[in-house]
């Protein structure tokens, strides 16, 4: 058993460091996550503790072990091992910190990795509660959930801020297949739904009926200008504003009234201003992301036509203990910014802060922003969310919140999109699929 779990961690070769303690850089979910699994390899107690850059935004404890600027580990270098467990974007930086701090001995796992090792957990240990958990070949960081049938139901975590034994409990008292079959067992998948339609009449091409808008930043830029997209995929550059960038494609500034300058708090939500306020009008309309793209081909679009579907979504995610909290530990969206949603809602007089709660204390929702919904229904939806939007920046100024770069509006705008569409549900005609995480 002990040489099957080393196994599982092959990338970092502990035989090398027997005779050393462990430094983990980092202060987040993969952070944690990874000091739960090699304690769950029995080198917990080697753990020093966890290193970062700064302290600024940062807790000074987890998991009963100090969290301390790197500089004050410096005289253990010679004999600790630091492992660096964040997202592979800051790897390459975080190593050229940790040479100019004298650490010789440097390893690194990533979000995906991790998530692939505590998915093979939850695949083991959630077996016999009934729920049929599959690694996903979109998207490493959930795990699929399948009916009998094996079509896919739900995505499931694989990093999340409970252990997998607290998880397990939560699982057993929420009985998640039988939560969906009761909130959401009436939604259709693209697979399900093109056995009932006949697509082979095709009043026009799907890049005609439907524009999908990928939302990429200055530093996309090559990979972007490098990649062929299927023909209803149309790349859109967000925050592009003061950027003299160059790129045969629609810019997030290029009208009057823009919120580009806005997109540092926004993130893809500026794009979604700009689809709402200066795309072409077409029957579909909506938006992916540079790294995630809607499962989804010529003939779905046929089909979606053809069903009159209002609106298409990603597949649901299930969070064990609930939404809220899961977005409270993980994301930016902290208290503050929960607040600051429920007063915005409160200044328009829109009536959604009791359904909103109650929504946030399910444990299903829509990731990711992505939605493509028919022309009328796309711009409700935004005349909706954005008016939430800027009274929670109206919020953060009144009570100098002081965040404005970390991105919680768009996480707080991924709450929000997800809830206007799933309050309507009985109302709409909505659709899921897949999404691809493209790495």
């Amino acid at each position: 058993l002990w040489h099957l779990r080393m196994q599982s961690m092959k990338k970092i070769e502990w035989d090398r460091y027997a005779d050393k303690h462990i430094l983990i850089y980092g202060a987040h979910l993969v952070a944690v996550e990874f000091y739960r699994y090699i304690a769950f390899l029995g080198m917990g107690e080697r753990v020093i503790g966890f290193a970062v850059t700064t302290m600024a935004d940062n807790p000074s404890e987890l998991e009963n072990l100090p969290v301390r600027e790197v500089q004050e580990y410096e005289e253990r270098a010679g004999d600790t091992v630091v492992v660096i467990a964040m997202s592979l974007k800051f790897h390459e930086p975080v190593r050229n910190h940790l040479a100019e701090n004298g650490f010789k001995y440097v390893e690194a796992i990533g979000l995906e990795e991790l998530s692939l090792l505590k998915g093979k957990r939850f695949i083991d240990s959630l077996a016999d509660e009934g729920l049929e958990l599959r690694e996903s070949r979109n998207d490493p960081t959930w795990l699929d959930v399948c009916a009998l049938d094996n079509s896919m139901m739900f995505k499931f975590p694989t990093l999340f801020h409970f252990g997998v034994e607290k998880v397990r409990a939560l699982v057993q008292q929420e009985k998640p297949t039988v939560l969906y079959r009761k909130l959401l067992g009436h939604l259709k998948t693209l697979p399900e739904l093109r056995k009932k339609f006949d697509t082979s009449n095709k009043r026009c091409s799907a890049s005609e009926s439907m524009h999908i808008y990928m939302a990429f930043g200055g530093p996309q830029m090559e990979r972007v200008r490098k990649s062929d997209y299927r023909p209803w995929i149309r790349p859109l550059l967000v925050g592009a504003e003061g950027h003299d960038m160059h790129i045969a494609c629609p810019r997030d500034d290029a009208y009057e009234g823009n919120f580009s300058r806005l997109n540092a708090s926004l993130a893809e939500m500026t794009g979604v201003h700009w689809i709402w306020k200066n795309a072409p009008t077409v029957e579909y309309k909506g938006l992916c992301h540079y790294r995630r793209h809607f499962i989804l081909g010529e003939e779905d679009i046929q089909t979606i036509r053809e069903a009159d579907i209002d609106a298409l979504l990603t597949i649901p995610r299930y969070v064990p203990g609930g939404v809220k909290e899961m977005f409270i530990v993980e994301t930016p969206v902290k208290r503050p910014v929960l607040e600051s949603i429920y007063t915005a809602m409160d200044r328009l007089e829109c009536g959604d802060r009791q359904g909103f709660s109650e929504y946030l204390d399910g444990c299903f929702y829509f990731p990711n922003n992505m939605v493509v919904a028919k022309a009328e229904l796309y711009d409700d939806y935004c005349r909706w969310v954005f008016p939430i939007l800027m009274g929670m920046l109206e919020v953060d100024a009144e009570t100098g919140y002081g965040h404005e770069c970390d991105r919680h509006i768009a996480y707080a705008a991924e709450l929000l999109t997800s809830y206007y569409f799933a309050r309507k549900q009985d109302k709409l005609k909505l659709v899921v699929t897949d999404y691809k995480f493209l790495m």
